[in-house]
C-alpha cells in the first residue's frame, strides 16, 4: 500500500519481483467446485446478461480482455492475455491509499457441463489466485455461462478470501463492503457491455424453453 499512485516502473518492478512466488493460500483451484474451503469468507454473485450465442460470445470476449473489472474501482496493469500461469496486477484506489493486488491465473474452463437439473451449459471461466502483496488471500472465479436449454446467459463471480494484511483486518467491515461493491459493479459492467446486443436467438425462447426451428 502507498499514499500516492505508484508509477508504471514501480508496478512493473513489483510484479517482476513476485512473479514466481507461491500463492498466499492453500486449496489452489477450489473455485472450480461449488463447495468452498472452510476458514474463508465465501462470496457468490450472478447477473443475467441476456440470451443466445452472440451475448455469450461478447461476454466471453469481455472476460478475456478484463472488461469485467469495474473502472471506477480498479484498473488492470498492462492487461495480459488470459492464460494459465499469467500474473496480473490490479491497481486499486481507496480514499486513503493505493494498492497493487497481484494474482496468478490458476485455471481456465472452456467446456460444457450439466447442472443438478440436468440442464446443459456452455461456459468460459477462469480462476485468479492471490500472490504476496495482495491485501487478501484467496481465489476468485469469473464465469460466463450459457444455458443451452433456456438460452439464458449468466455472469457470475465465486470467491473465497480472508484478510492478508493487518490494515485490512483492522478495517474488516470496510473491506467486506468494498468486495461486495466490486462484485456489484462488475456485474453492471458486464450488463452494459452486452446491452446493445440484438440477438435474434433470444426471440426463439418462450417461457424459458428454446424453440427449435
Amino acid at each position: 500500500m502507498t499514499l500516492f499512485r505508484p508509477t508504471a516502473g514501480q508496478i512493473s518492478e513489483f510484479l517482476n519481483r513476485i512473479h514466481d512466488t507461491s500463492f498466499t493460500y492453500d486449496h489452489i483451484g477450489a473455485t472450480r467446485r461449488e463447495s468452498l474451503p472452510h476458514g474463508f469468507d465465501h462470496d457468490r454473485h450472478q447477473v443475467l446478461l441476456g440470451h443466445g450465442q452472440k451475448t455469450f460470445q461478447l461476454a466471453t470476449n469481455a472476460l478475456k480482455s478484463w472488461k469485467m473489472i469495474p473502472a471506477s474501482m480498479a484498473e488492470v496493469v498492462d492487461p495480459p492475455p488470459v492464460q494459465v500461469g499469467q500474473v496480473v496486477g490490479l491497481l486499486f484506489r481507496t480514499p486513503a491509499c493505493w494498492s497493487v493486488s497481484p494474482c496468478r491465473i490458476v485455471y481456465i474452463l472452456n467446456d460444457e457441463f450439466r447442472d443438478e437439473q440436468n440442464q446443459l451449459w456452455r461456459r468460459f471461466a477462469f480462476g485468479n489466485g492471490t500472490l504476496p502483496g495482495h491485501v487478501e488471500a484467496g481465489e476468485e472465479r469469473f464465469q460466463v455461462a450459457w444455458n443451452l436449454d433456456s438460452n439464458e446467459v449468466w455472469y457470475s463471480i465465486t470467491a473465497f478470501s480472508k484478510p492478508n494484511m493487518w490494515l485490512v483486518k483492522l478495517g474488516y467491515p470496510y473491506a467486506r463492503r468494498q468486495q461486495a461493491r466490486f462484485r456489484k459493479l462488475s456485474g453492471q459492467a458486464m450488463q452494459r457491455i452486452v446491452a446493445s446486443v440484438d440477438d435474434s436467438e433470444s426471440s426463439l425462447s418462450t417461457n424459458g424453453a428454446t424453440i427449435a426451428e
